[in-house]
């Protein structure tokens, strides 16, 4: 059914919108580390937890936004996928890394340009707030214009920073 395919290339569309208002924040903290368009260090992950940790901000919740590019060089530190020191009964072998130093790993392509590089991070989910004022909703249209059907999908949403000690802006790929 066409009108299926259209409402979830639509969904799938602002799905990304959403996602890209949350992530533009990730640059915005105050507490920086790494270098634009450079991999990140093992260094700069500790230091993450630690601004964090020092802000006390608590242990659950907490998640690292990357880009692909930023995860291929994660998959080559044994700190991060090597089972002695994860402290799992298995490996990472399907190149999901899981967890991170106790924040779960998410990988996206929708992250802020820097100069080169990507803006990530690593925050606690009260960091940001979502306000979804208006669920997404579609609606078929009849344009006798062009003697088509039309597909308009609508939402109206908002996301703030709250807390900008409950995150950490990683520069790097």
């Amino acid at each position: 059914d066409w009108r299926n395919i259209l409402r979830t290339s639509a969904s799938d569309s602002l799905a990304v919108k959403i996602d890209a208002t949350l992530t533009n924040l990730l640059g915005s903290h105050d507490t920086t580390y790494g270098e634009d368009n450079t991999p990140l260090a093992i260094q700069d992950l500790l230091d993450s937890v630690g601004s964090m940790d020092a802000a006390d901000v608590p242990q659950e919740d907490r998640n690292w936004c990357i880009s692909a590019l930023e995860k291929v060089n994660w998959l080559n530190h044994d700190v991060i996928i090597n089972q002695l020191y994860i402290g799992q009964r298995t490996p990472v072998t399907n190149a999901e890394i899981g967890q991170v130093y106790g924040g779960r790993v998410h990988v996206t392509t929708n992250l802020t340009a820097g100069t080169a590089g990507k803006k990530s991070g690593f925050f606690n989910r009260n960091a940001y707030a979502k306000a979804m004022r208006r669920n997404p909703f579609t609606m078929i249209l009849d344009n006798p214009n062009t003697a088509s059907h039309e597909l308009a999908m609508f939402a109206i949403w908002g996301i703030k920073e709250l807390r900008d000690n409950h995150g950490v802006s990683l520069f790097g790929k």
